[in-house]
């Protein structure tokens, strides 16, 4: 194997948290805070109840309209997923370079061009959260660093507290427009996932709407990370009735390579279990699943978990990985469609799409290093493709 890779899977070894110095339970949820960026103090800063940041506008055409009572018009939620490799060199110059691909995205949305990766984005109506697997410490100052990203969304991580590894991890953004359950203010769901009566959080009955649930069987540190969001499904031609929906996103990175046990197979059947609980209207699984082996294929309909792909594509193919990978592990591996958006309950996938494809770094010095690194073709800012979808609450 390529030593600059042998390296780098040394340095996330070595990066392993001590199982006794981790303060969250395996296969437990492990509520962490979400953080907004409050301009007075000029940094990133946990969301309170008493404090929403949705009275602010910006600039980004998603969360550019007037906000109203978290959203206004909001039913839908175009997700995106993308897998930023932690191996290459030049990591701040490719996640930037994967910000401002994923900002032409959301900003094309609302030009109603098909620039935003054909998922035909009505940004009046549609809300975006950003999944992003092996983010590095780097990474996340980064991101925290980006104009749009400070101006449009509130986030779950501004360092690697809450991961099971120091080198990488899970991270989300969530569209400011978007309520997040036990963040912006408690509230209380029956068993369809219907919001009642706003509770004032004493009682205990509330459930945090941000979680991390670190897997048990796992050999690389990996979890599954959660966040409530809720949503308006409106009754056709009576705003009376409008009801809002908890809404459950789940970013996941599942265990990588062809071992023995396959830890996969239970990575995602907790995932799945989290996604069913008792007071969540549907779901939404995005990340990097791995889907390396044959029984991949069949892990998503095992847990009646409907792929999003294949609900609007005949092909197996929409391969994600491989096209941009070091010629060594390409030819190892294959192409293969290791990342997914799966879902359940009251959702409709609208449009699905790759993403990512191509994007390079703009330095010329810098591409010559990363294809110098593992042998590529081009500066690439990732070995995956990213994938998006629309979804709609019903």
């Amino acid at each position: 194997m390529n030593e600059n890779i042998q390296a780098a899977i040394a340095k996330v070894q070595a990066a392993s948290k001590p199982l006794t110095s981790l303060p969250w339970e395996p296969d437990q949820p492990s509520p962490q805070p979400l953080y907004s960026y409050r301009v007075a103090t000029q940094s990133w800063e946990p969301s309170s109840p008493a404090s929403h940041p949705h009275a602010q506008t910006s600039s980004t055409s998603l969360s550019s309209s007037k906000v109203e009572k978290f959203g206004g018009k909001i039913n839908k939620i175009a997700l995106f997923s993308w897998n930023i490799d932690f191996m290459l060199p030049h990591g701040d110059a490719r996640m930037r370079a994967a910000l401002a691909h994923l900002e032409g995205l959301l900003s094309s949305s609302s030009k109603g061009g098909e620039e935003s990766g054909n998922l035909n984005i009505d940004s009046t109506t549609t809300a975006a959260v950003i999944f992003l697997q092996e983010c590095t410490p780097s990474d996340l100052a980064v991101i925290g660093a980006t104009p749009w990203v400070r101006a449009a969304f509130r986030r779950t991580d501004v360092d690697a507290q809450f991961w099971g590894n120091g080198a990488y991890g899970t991270t989300v953004l969530v569209d400011r427009r978007l309520r997040v359950r036990g963040v912006d203010g408690d509230v209380e769901a029956d068993g369809d996932g219907n919001i009642g009566l706003e509770k004032d959080g004493k009682d205990g009955k509330v459930k945090d709407g941000v979680f991390r649930v670190h897997f048990e069987k796992t050999r690389f540190e990996r979890d599954a990370l959660f966040v409530d969001v809720i949503v308006p499904s409106l009754v056709q031609g009576d705003e009376e009735k409008q009801k809002y929906k908890v809404i459950r996103l789940c970013n996941t990175h599942l265990e990588s390579l062809a071992q023995e046990p396959a830890y996969r197979p239970p990575q995602l059947a907790l995932a799945a279990r989290f996604m069913r609980e008792e007071g969540v209207h549907a779901a939404m699984l995005a990340g990097d699943l791995n889907a390396i082996t044959p029984l991949d294929a069949d892990l998503p309909a095992q847990h009646n978990l409907t792929d999003a792909h294949l609900h609007l594509h005949s092909t197996k193919e929409g391969y994600t990985w491989g096209q941009q990978a070091p010629p060594e592990l390409r030819q190892l591996y294959g192409c293969s469609r290791m990342d997914k958006i799966l879902f359940c309950g009251g959702v409709q996938v609208e449009s699905f799409a790759r993403i990512g494809e191509d994007v390079v770094v703009g330095d010329e010095d810098q591409a010559r290093d990363i294809c110098a690194w593992g042998g590529g073709e081009r500066g690439w800012v990732s070995d995956h493709l990213g994938v998006g979808g629309v979804f709609g609450v019903v």
